[in-house]
């Protein structure tokens, strides 16, 4: 249950205990049993994601409670600090770490949006983005298409899916059969790429 004051919700400093020893500082405004269920289905943090899956009911605490968005995250810090110093290699925490890079970046305290302000990545406009024109070969296929003919990707120095557009539809449909039909992702895709390739 949550806790309410002056119809604000109280932010909860907590800890999460593993069988094996490791641990996990984090901050929140739900009620504990929420936030594991949240930390079990989003793989963000591979570490607590990981261990949640596989070892038993770890044990969570509540360290501290907070009204204010600064005052929590000077907490979280705090407790990360003194957690990182008595045993390093135990602790699995990433977003106090973006607190903390983003506040010593900026040398202003985090913005009270709810989750401490975690350290924002500079995005590329899309209009501001080089697409690169002419013809390529698609890894797949291996035909020389026109790069209408492949779909944009932002990791990519060329700007484009090393998949021409039909590859990568039959991909996506390959894989969303096999997965419907109670298989794997990466059977799909092998599947998908057999096809191809002959």
């Amino acid at each position: 249950m949550q806790d309410h004051i002056r119809g604000s919700e109280v932010i909860k400093i907590y800890r999460i205990d593993f069988p094996d020893g490791a641990f996990y500082i984090g901050q929140t405004r739900q009620d504990l049993r929420t936030r594991l269920l949240a930390h079990r289905s989003n793989p963000v943090n591979w570490g607590v994601w990981g261990r949640l899956l596989r070892l038993p009911t770890p044990r969570i605490s509540v360290l501290s409670k907070h009204f204010k968005q600064e005052r929590a995250d000077a907490a979280e810090l705090s407790q990360i600090r003194k957690a990182e110093k008595e045993s390093p290699r135990k602790l699995l925490n990433v977003n106090g770490r973006d607190i903390e890079r983003n506040w010593r970046k900026t040398g202003k305290p985090p913005l009270p949006n709810g989750r401490g302000a975690p350290f924002s990545r500079k995005r590329v406009p899309k209009d501001g983005y080089n697409r690169k024109p002419g013809f390529f070969v698609c890894s797949w296929c291996r035909k020389r298409l026109d790069s209408s003919m492949f779909y944009s990707d932002r990791s990519r120095s060329s700007g484009l899916c090393s998949r021409c557009k039909t590859c990568s539809n039959l991909k996506q449909a390959a894989i969303y059969a096999a997965v419907k039909g109670g298989g794997t992702a990466s059977e799909g895709y092998q599947k998908a790429k057999r096809i191809v390739r002959g």
